[in-house]
């Protein structure tokens, strides 16, 4: 005879409950966490605005490396 219940065998078990002790977050969890500003933008993203509507170029080198990394793995 058998033991499984009336649900699929595929179907998923509940997802556990939050613990209510305090935990530090995952990495994951901090970095989709809404509350990590408080709703506010940090100092540093607030200069950044201002930089970019004062017309300053971003320097930030991420876009060149993608480029250079694409195009070296080929």
């Amino acid at each position: 005879m058998s033991t499984r219940t009336a649900s699929s065998p595929r179907s998923r078990p509940p997802a556990p409950k939050p613990s209510t002790s305090p935990r530090p977050a995952l990495p994951h969890e901090r970095d989709e966490s809404r509350g990590m500003t408080g709703g506010e933008p940090s100092g540093s993203m607030q200069q950044a605005h201002r930089d970019l509507a004062r017309g300053l170029q971003d320097t930030d080198r991420g876009p060149e490396m993608e480029r250079t990394y694409r195009k070296l793995k080929r």
